[in-house]
């Protein structure tokens, strides 16, 4: 079991970091110099590669089956429609943006339109209303909260929703740098506001009323 859990660790980590080195500033300044003409590739690119990555991952990587806690009866209903509001939750922040921005086929669109690759990943938009009046990441909340109550939850579930809450939480980091470098003090601005993730300022403002 501990090397499962060994093995679980590193994979976990391992697709964290290349994400998060392939998301960076750094990274994509390298590819703007050096490959400017194809840059407008970048973001689907990076997508594709990723998603395939994560399901070869997933198909590989030891998956311990120990129970860690069950619940039934009431908890379990509760569990239940916690985990549909998660699902709702998703698909409303999910509106809220431009998908085709985040999967990158907008810059294909742009590209083949004016024959001119553009230094911009993505055209960021400032999305305050809905669940991100919440949370600045409610697809990250939402996630977490998905997987957390989970009725039955074995030992890989358990890394799995640990590793989550981990990634989100550091990643909302860069994510949020490259935010403020694009929309400036409008996203500073909301910062302040409203809470990164877990939504304590919004539940705060709830029990004043």
């Amino acid at each position: 079991m501990i090397k499962n859990i060994i093995v679980i660790i590193i994979v976990f980590a391992g697709y964290s970091i290349l994400h998060s080195l392939f998301s960076g500033l750094r990274i994509k300044a390298f590819f703007w110099k050096y490959f400017p003409n194809y840059f407008s590739f970048y973001r689907i690119t990076f997508n594709v590669i990723q998603f395939f990555l994560f399901v070869l991952l997933w198909i590989v990587i030891p998956k311990p089956s120990d129970i860690i806690y069950r619940v039934d009866g009431v908890i379990e209903w509760l569990f239940r429609a916690l985990q549909i509001l998660s699902l709702v939750g998703l698909g409303l922040a999910l509106m809220e943006f431009k998908k085709s921005e985040f999967l990158g086929l907008s810059q294909i669109r742009r590209f083949f339109k004016d024959h001119n690759a553009e230094r911009s990943d993505e055209r960021y938009e400032l999305a305050i209303s809905g669940p991100y009046a919440i949370c600045r990441h409610p697809l990250y909340l939402f996630t977490i909260t998905l997987f957390l109550f989970e009725p039955v939850m074995t030992l890989f579930k358990l890394l799995f929703v640990i590793w989550l809450i981990i990634y989100f939480y550091i990643g909302s980091f860069y994510e949020e740098r490259r935010l403020t470098s694009e929309l400036g003090e409008r996203y500073i601005s909301y910062q302040k506001n409203v809470s990164r993730i877990f939504p304590a300022k919004w539940l705060k403002g709830l029990l004043r009323k």
